[in-house]
């Protein structure tokens, strides 16, 4: 047990590590409705277009999560265009970690993105501006909650 934790020390360090949250704002962003499905890339060249009415993936996000019995905060960014999703996890301890792909399914944004110890997959379930949801990291995972800030 003991060296399980040592082996996820690196997982909850990208999580555990306080992202700056993002600043207060006035305005609350527009509620993400739709039903649309659309795959995406970080590395597509194509022309893929969202369906109509699903959600749009760009903006930034915080979340909260548990680690080792840890509340542990984060945010995501995601920037680009339809075929051309690129985005970041941000934490204080690592460096950006870069977004792999990004997979809008009706109001569900799934995405990856590369650590040093592989592939973490998150899954946001919104409704409105909050969302619900999970990350697996390397055999390990926790719920997630959060909500778009931008």
């Amino acid at each position: 047990m003991k060296a399980m934790r040592i082996l996820l020390a690196p997982a909850a360090l990208l999580f555990a590590a306080a992202c700056s949250a993002a600043p207060a704002t006035t305005e609350s962003p527009a509620p993400m409705t739709g039903t649309g499905t659309t795959t995406v890339t970080a590395t597509s060249t194509g022309t893929a277009m969202p369906a109509a009415g699903a959600l749009n993936p760009m903006g930034a996000y915080s979340f909260t999560t548990s680690i080792g019995g840890d509340n542990v905060a984060g945010t995501v960014e995601i920037e680009g265009a339809p075929g051309a999703y690129t985005g970041r996890i941000v934490t204080s301890v690592l460096p950006p970690l870069p977004i792999r792909s990004v997979t809008v399914n009706g109001q569900q944004l799934m995405l990856t993105a590369d650590t040093p110890n592989g592939q973490v997959a998150m899954t946001f379930n919104f409704s409105g501006n909050d969302f619900t949801g999970n990350w697996t990291l390397a055999g390990d995972g926790g719920q997630v909650t959060g909500r778009r800030t931008r």
